[in-house]
């Protein structure tokens, strides 16, 4: 039975962030399609069938990847992958050149950290060696492909799209009554961090100028709040904060909103807007965000400028009665196209 590990910090129960999606989306599929799955993380990790290391959180990258390290050596899995971000294989594979290597390196690219945080260049070094060090790369959309490659002079890498797990249809359809959601307003979905990355700044505005029938259900993730809203806004009662919310609790009041907006200036792939479209609800995405355009032409996406306020208002509106099929995602953007497609890359390694 050849065996694979999943590494990133924030894989847990409890989501954090599109990467950790990724990775438990990934771990599952490979269970089920009989490989011996692990995954080193340091969140509370639960998952049927699959191996969980859980290490202590650990500030400084490099002596976390250490650590990764030491798990890697005792177990020899046949394959080990993690993202460029913190580069938590960086100490594996420079202690390991790849004729000397157990198990195989894989890393699974979301653009340059600095391309995704201008704040974030001291990584840049380091994600360098790790992604031109590894045994194969994989980018999870085109943009993370033309970055990484501009970023990092590495030619050949793979795209494979973010997918996702199809919706439990009977959760959604048990779920009666969800306190959060207005009945008698148009609900609004919004999932990020309080960043400018996000678009964070972006939603207070259009939070604050919005008409009375709209309400917006406003899920924040992790991060330093780099955006604060003025107290003006957070006095509307035209919105709501929710946080920590399982996947089933998460989906369950997504489900029952009208509309899903993102307001991201950049993002490595999307996911957010993959989970939306799974559940049926329309979703409005930035225009000016790159990595949005290639879901330009799926049914049930509006590019929208998001800072044109009034024209975001009337796609709200009319977005709001439409309603589309569950789970009706096109191919690349489904967990089981991800998995195939990642296996072919798993195989040629072995």
């Amino acid at each position: 039975m050849p065996t694979i590990c999943y590494i990133h910090k924030d894989i847990g129960n409890i989501d954090r962030g599109g990467l950790c999606v990724l990775f438990k989306t990934l771990a599952q599929g490979m269970r089920n399609m009989g490989w011996k799955t692990s995954c080193v993380t340091t969140q509370e990790l639960s998952i049927d069938g699959i191996t969980t290391f859980k290490l202590p959180k650990e500030k400084d990258p490099h002596k976390h990847s250490k650590r990764v390290t030491k798990i890697i050596e005792k177990e020899n899995f046949d394959i080990v992958e993690s993202s460029n971000w913190r580069f938590e294989l960086l100490d594996y594979t420079t202690k390991y050149p790849k004729p000397q290597r157990q198990s195989k390196v894989v890393v699974r690219c979301d653009p340059p950290a600095a391309t995704l945080f201008p704040n974030m260049h001291k990584y840049s070094k380091y994600e360098k060696i790790l992604c031109q060090k590894a045994d194969k790369l994989i980018a999870v959309s085109k943009f993370a492909q033309e970055t990484i490659r501009k970023k990092y002079n590495i030619k050949k890498i793979t795209v494979i799209h973010n997918g996702i797990d199809p919706v439990n249809q009977k959760l959604l359809s048990s779920t009666t009554n969800c306190k959060v959601v207005k009945p008698d307003k148009i609900n609004i979905f919004w999932v990020g961090k309080t960043t400018k990355m996000k678009g964070f700044d972006y939603l207070e505005k259009i939070v604050l100028n919005s008409p009375d029938n709209f309400f917006f259900i406003i899920n924040i993730g992790h991060s330093v709040q780099e955006v604060r809203w003025s107290q003006q806004t957070l006095k509307r009662e035209n919105h709501v904060f929710v946080q920590d919310l399982s996947k089933n609790d998460q989906l369950a009041i997504w489900s029952n909103c009208h509309v899903f907006v993102s307001t991201s200036r950049v993002e490595g792939f999307g996911i957010a807007v993959t989970e939306a479209l799974s559940l049926g609800l329309p979703a409005i995405i930035n225009k000016d965000c790159r990595a949005y355009s290639e879901f330009k032409g799926i049914s049930g996406v509006t590019l929208e400028d998001v800072t044109n306020i009034k024209k975001l208002y009337t796609a709200i509106v009319k977005s709001s009665s439409k309603r589309y099929k569950i789970n009706n995602l096109p191919k690349k953007l489904t967990s089981k196209e991800m998995v195939q497609k990642s296996i072919k890359i798993y195989q040629s390694l072995l």
